[in-house]
């Protein structure tokens, strides 16, 4: 009944959501000059009705000559100009396209700073479920199948009464990550018990925390769940090692940009995250601003379908590690191996940077599974690291790694270690964040 509604309810907002999924369901098998070409055709509609209804790109071409002409494929996206969260903030009315299309209002979290408030059109929506319905359809999730959300902000939602009815029409449980306590953790596991959902969705952080409190009181789910989606930030090695363990179940990690529509998830080989074609352009740049295919770089999208409020040549502030090398799974589309960070997470003492890069590889090399590093002022450097249970021995060791890794990079900073053998010291509110520099003022989405 459940996935008949399901069915109903997406046809009914989106005209044809089946059709189109069938259509696209195969489309990272497809050989890779033709999802290029594909995406040059959609990048020529939108860069040329983009000159033509949004104010920004108008002026930007009378100032510069520049026709839409000028640009017929991905190589010639560096003839716009490099947008990001800031540009678009302070002159945001620019952005807004003047022809009468569909389009909700959504924003980005804005877990520090104020979020960016922006358009995004209907039809950009629609791709965006069609792509997350094909990515959870390779672990056999179809809409309608009992499906629980742990998570917080947009994820949960409980505020908006017919997000709520919806979710329960369409089978699916919403529990909130924020300020968890013994009782609520309870609950969840108590309804996991009873309800059975084979598919659960939500935040890293969460899920470990409930993976480690099950350790704690020493629970374990009667049954084998097929699949937990993990998304909004950075699943770290050692936390998928544990949230599967514990859980008993496959972790399907994802990376998804609302705003410019940029996304990426695992198939079932978990060798990294396959770069979406449909929704946007993802291009990786490296620090001398070459477009590269494999290594590390700068995330920038240019959003293929938002003709609300186009995000072109969009600086999104991640960067992420690429290969193009192809997958085992036989899919040919290139692969985000990892997310290293964004460009505002760094610390810096005496004028000598670390950026987030260096800092999540290092911190990767130790066995532990949750961290945060605060730089406190000027000089001082706290690591906030996670033990589930007090080792001595343990704690030493991963002192002298620390400081023998970082202190020859910041000779002038004062490194102070905590351990801590509950979750609750992190105060994780919403999504968790593993650099923190509080001598500058960052936005984080």
């Amino acid at each position: 009944m459940y996935n008949f509604i399901a069915r109903f309810l997406l046809n009914a907002k989106y005209p044809n959501f089946f059709k189109e999924l069938e259509k696209i369901w195969n489309n990272h098998y497809k050989e890779i000059e033709q999802l290029k070409d594909e995406q040059d055709y959609l990048l020529r509609k939108i860069v040329k009705f983009s000159f033509e209804h949004v104010p920004f790109y108008k002026k930007y071409s009378e100032e510069n000559n520049i026709s839409y002409n000028d640009i017929n494929y991905q190589e010639d996206i560096n003839k716009l100009p490099l947008i990001n969260k800031a540009i678009i903030s302070e002159q945001k009315q620019l952005f807004f396209s003047d022809a009468k299309t569909k389009y909700i209002n959504s924003s980005t979290g804005g877990s520090t700073g104020e979020p960016l408030k922006y358009r995004l059109d209907k039809l950009c929506s629609k791709y965006n479920q069609l792509i997350k319905y094909r990515a959870w359809g390779i672990s056999g999730y179809k809409p309608g199948d009992k499906l629980l959300i742990f998570a917080g902000g947009s994820l949960y939602n409980e505020k908006n009464r017919k997000v709520m009815a919806i979710k329960k029409l369409t089978n699916i449980v919403s529990f909130s990550s924020y300020g968890l306590k013994e009782a609520d953790l309870l609950e969840i596991f108590s309804y996991i018990e009873k309800e059975k959902p084979n598919y659960f969705y939500g935040y890293a952080s969460s899920w470990f925390i409930l993976a480690n409190f099950l350790i704690q009181k020493n629970l374990k789910l009667s049954y084998r769940p097929k699949a937990l989606f993990s998304t909004s930030e950075i699943l770290l090695l050692n936390q998928r090692k544990l949230i599967e363990s514990i859980l008993n179940v496959e972790v399907y990690d994802e990376y998804g940009l609302n705003d410019s529509g940029a996304s990426a998830h695992e198939c079932e080989r978990h060798a990294g995250k396959h770069i979406d074609f449909e929704r946007t352009i993802l291009q990786i740049y490296d620090k001398n601003g070459n477009l590269i295919e494999n290594g590390t770089g700068n995330v920038i999208a240019t959003s293929l379908r938002n003709y609300s409020m186009p995000f072109l040549r969009y600086d999104t502030g991640d960067i992420a590690t690429v290969t193009s090398e192809r997958c085992n799974c036989g899919r040919n589309t290139p692969r985000i191996l990892s997310i290293d960070g964004r460009q505002t997470d760094y610390l810096c003492v005496h004028g000598v940077y670390i950026g987030s890069p260096v800092l999540t590889v290092l911190m990767g090399k130790l066995d532990i599974s949750m961290y945060r590093i605060i730089q406190e002022d000027n000089v001082n450097i706290h690591f906030h690291i996670f033990l589930a249970e007090k080792d001595n021995e343990k704690e030493k060791m991963l002192k002298e790694k620390i400081i023998g890794s970082f202190q020859p990079k910041l000779p002038e900073a004062e490194i102070t270690i905590f351990f801590h053998n509950e979750l609750t010291d992190f105060n994780i509110a919403n999504k968790h964040k593993f650099i923190i520099n509080k001598t500058i003022v960052i936005e984080h989405e």
